[in-house]
């Protein structure tokens, strides 16, 4: 590995908690207590229903864990649980209007510290920002985390794929 990689995955290492910080903080001043993993299972469902298994693989959680996440969830009134027709041992989750309209709330509120932040910057900065953001974005969308997909070979985005297959499959009920 040589000494840019390193500096680099130490850079990337040290910026997202800084990120995921400011984004709390502002959260929490809003009064919102939905935890990040929480916002991550309703990023998740906002572009299509899942099942449990495959948001716990996608999050790199245990079943339990994001069971009691989703359990907290749809007491909000947020999620829904779905057994398909086809098969009715599969539960599938799915944002309510209620779920759609929080996502859009917290979105709002989560954006607007690094919309301030981010307005400091030269066009010229920001352009150079959005360049590397794009390449993070690639090499994590479709990295595996260790351990966790190497069984079916699958990254986060073919599992994101999968959930949106099979919410197409999905019969109305």
């Amino acid at each position: 590995m040589t000494s840019d990689v390193r500096s680099t995955a130490q850079q990337v290492l040290e910026i997202i908690p800084l990120v995921m910080r400011t984004v709390a903080a502002e959260l929490r001043r809003k009064g919102n207590l939905l935890t990040p993993s929480q916002f991550g299972v309703l990023v998740m469902l906002h572009q299509g229903s899942c099942n449990l298994s495959d948001l716990a693989e996608y999050q790199a959680v245990s079943l339990p864990t994001m069971s009691a996440s989703i359990s907290t969830l749809v007491e909000r009134g947020w999620v829904k649980r779905t057994r398909l027709a086809a098969d009715r041992r599969v539960v599938m989750l799915a944002l309510t209007p209620a779920g759609q309209e929080e996502l859009r709330l917290i979105s709002q509120q989560a954006a607007a510290p690094v919309m301030a932040l981010l307005a400091r910057l030269t066009p010229a900065e920001h352009d150079a920002l959005v360049v590397g953001l794009n390449v993070l974005q690639q090499v994590f969308a479709t990295a595996e985390v260790e351990g966790e997909h190497r069984e079916h070979g699958e990254g986060q985005s073919r599992i994101a794929q999968r959930c949106t297959e099979r919410t197409q499959r999905k019969s109305p009920i």
